[in-house]
């Protein structure tokens, strides 16, 4: 059981790291990933706004 509990602490390292996370432009929702769907335009998840592409490029 002891494992359990570095397993926690593990846990607890990969929230710190998830604080760097870039966020929304437009809703404020944490974003992991753009998808572009044209020339001018791209989605970015798991929120689904519309952004410009590259967008997590510059940030």
């Amino acid at each position: 059981m002891t494992d359990c509990s570095s397993d926690s602490s593990e846990t607890q390292t990969d929230d710190s790291s998830s604080s760097s996370q870039t966020n929304c432009p437009r809703c404020g929702s944490p974003v992991t990933m753009e998808v572009v769907t044209g020339p001018t335009e791209a989605r970015v998840s798991p929120c689904g706004c519309r952004v410009a592409p590259g967008f997590l490029e510059r940030h």
